[in-house]
């Protein structure tokens, strides 16, 4: 489906589960404002919950930090590659701070996360844009090791689940 071909409306809205709050009868594409606070495990119990692809349905996101944390321990925002034998190697991170403006397609290898916060003074704030279609836009890969990867909620394995609870696990001094 060609994104620029489809209607965009600006009353639709999609709900946290990314799924929208309005049926259409044809796909059209509409925003998702959200205002998000970032405290102490932000990036595991939320935040996407380690590297992950967007859902099929998300075009483009942007994030636009409000405020510089102070004694902030992670909070990055990292995009990642996938190799030819499924690693995911870091290929940017940014590091939170006030007017920093983030901008970026979403794709079935758009690999991303936010280095889980530790230590946090206070809360990351931001407000996050996404452009989302009322219908899956991705074509859907259908290779188990890639979907393992993306996390993409229509895939869940086991090494899902590990990787979620190796995350949750406090780290040893």
């Amino acid at each position: 489906m060609d994104p620029r071909k489809l209607e965009i409306v600006s009353d639709a809205m999609e709900t946290r589960t990314g799924s929208p709050v309005k049926q259409f009868d044809a796909p059209k594409i509409f925003p998702r404002i959200d205002i998000g606070f970032g405290g102490k495990g932000y990036g595991i119990n939320n935040g996407g919950r380690g590297i992950h692809t967007d859902n099929r349905r998300r075009l483009f996101s942007c994030l636009l930090y409000l405020n510089s944390p102070q004694n902030m321990k992670g909070g990055e925002h990292r995009l990642y590659e996938m190799t030819k034998d499924y690693a995911l190697n870091i290929v940017e991170s940014y590091s939170v701070k006030q007017d920093l403006f983030i901008a970026s397609l979403q794709f079935n290898y758009a690999f991303h996360d936010v280095n889980p916060i530790i230590e946090i003074d206070g809360v990351r704030k931001a407000i996050y844009l996404g452009i989302t279609c009322t219908s899956d836009i991705w074509t859907p890969i259908n290779d188990k090791k890639h979907s393992e990867l993306t996390q993409n909620r229509h895939f869940r394995s086991p090494s899902f689940f590990k990787r979620i609870f190796k995350a949750l696990k406090p780290a040893k001094s």
